[in-house]
């Protein structure tokens, strides 16, 4: 049985929770593991977050890191990943990838609602690309690009 028959809703789940700031986002998925861990599974493995874009393909992940300023991927750092911050990194010339270590450490403090503004702006951008089949991305972690 598929998760979608499994879990109907899934699809409208996802979209409420794209459009919520990461603080409501993450407390409501604990709310819902602490009752029904499947279920969060299911919602996780349909929703594409900032930490997803280092499950990206690596020429789909240049095109996107080419869509967007030194200055915005350094404020979308804030509260990213060093997982994620090395996928993109490493996707880009040892050169730009310095120049954009010095911006990410040069700017100082920021609201946390700028920095999900940005990283939202980097999903919706990310999502444009996947249905355009400009990018691939893995859903399962158990199944990665090869």
């Amino acid at each position: 049985m598929s998760k979608a028959k499994k879990f109907p809703g899934i699809k409208n789940a996802v979209e409420a929770l794209q459009n919520v700031d990461s603080t409501t986002y993450k407390s409501i998925l604990k709310n819902i593991a602490s009752e029904n861990p499947e279920l969060v599974s299911a919602i996780l493995k349909n929703m594409f977050v900032f930490e997803d874009l280092q499950n990206i393909n690596p020429k789909g992940l240049q095109g996107l890191i080419a869509k967007f300023k030194y200055e915005e991927w350094a404020l979308a750092f804030k509260t990213a990943s060093d997982e994620v911050k090395e996928a993109i990194y490493a996707q880009m010339s040892e050169r730009a990838g310095k120049a954009l270590k010095e911006e990410a450490l040069s700017i100082g403090p920021k609201k946390l609602s700028d920095v999900e503004k940005i990283q939202a702006k980097i999903v919706e951008i990310a999502l444009e690309m996947e249905k355009k089949g400009e990018l691939i991305r893995s859903k399962d972690p158990s199944d990665p690009l090869v």
